[in-house]
C-alpha cells in the first residue's frame, strides 16, 4: 500500500489532469493511508468469498 501510495502521489498531475477534483484525491489519500496503516498493524487481511446458490 506504501507504493501505491506513493505511486498515486506521484501522478497527481496526470490524475488531475483527467478532470478529477480535490474531493477525489483526499477520498483516495485517506483510503491508502488507512489501508497502510490497518496492515502495518495487523488489522486488515484480504479475503476472497465465493458464493454459490444451493441446489
Amino acid at each position: 500500500m506504501r507504493r501505491r501510495r506513493g505511486a498515486f502521489e506521484a501522478r497527481l498531475h496526470t490524475i488531475r489532469a483527467q478532470g478529477f477534483d480535490e474531493v477525489f484525491v483526499r477520498t483516495w489519500r485517506l483510503y491508502l493511508a488507512y489501508c497502510e496503516a490497518g496492515f502495518d498493524e495487523g488489522r486488515t487481511d484480504v479475503m476472497q468469498f465465493v458464493l454459490a446458490k444451493a441446489d
